[in-house]
């Protein structure tokens, strides 16, 4: 792109006269080619104002361009338009697993929550390795089933992340069930 040029006064009308003048310049020159001259100067004629207009649409665009970037200046990284108001109500229920977020919505940081009030329909967390899935959003999972007092089978990629994760959850929990649950460990990389 191009950057402004200092002091320079541009404004919609100059960009509009602009604008108009190369559509008509370019656009509606088709009947030079018929004036009762020789082809050599309606050639000349046509192609004077073929550029000239191509010139000045160009110019309108240019102008246009840099208005737009210094308008946008304030904003360079286009937060304000890319933010939208999310979920700052809790909506809890026996089965729901609620992650807390913060979002930046007016000019302003907000808490929030992503409610999964049904994780029965399944749930799927994806990114690439070291991105964060399990510590934002797999370990609340875990902690927060086991605070509602259902079994779990945690599949430990990473052993024994998860595992001690779940087990230390549990043994500060298990108030939470009726029949004192087992904690039970399979590891297929080192089976003893």
């Amino acid at each position: 792109g191009t950057k402004g040029v200092k002091e320079e006064k541009i404004t919609w009308t100059k960009i509009h006269c602009s604008l108009v003048a190369g559509v008509v310049l370019f656009f509606l020159n088709w009947w030079l080619l018929e004036l009762p001259l020789p082809h050599t100067a309606d050639a000349v004629f046509y192609i004077v104002t073929l550029s000239a207009g191509y010139i000045c649409m160009l110019m309108a665009g240019t102008w246009m361009s840099r208005l737009l970037k210094n308008n946008l200046m304030d904003d360079v990284f286009n937060t304000e338009n890319e933010s939208f108001m999310q979920e700052t109500r809790l909506i809890e229920n026996e089965y729901s697993v609620n992650l807390p977020t913060r979002f930046y919505y007016k000019k302003k940081w907000n808490n929030g929550w992503i409610n999964v009030v049904n994780p029965f329909r399944a749930s799927l967390v994806l990114g690439t390795p070291g991105s964060g899935k399990s510590y934002a959003v797999v370990n609340s999972y875990i902690k927060q089933q086991i605070e509602k007092g259902f079994a779990l089978y945690c599949y430990d990629y990473k052993f024994p992340d998860l595992s001690e994760i779940a087990y230390n959850h549990l043994l500060t929990h298990l108030d939470g069930y009726k029949v004192k649950p087992k904690f039970y460990v399979i590891n297929f990389d080192d089976p003893r």
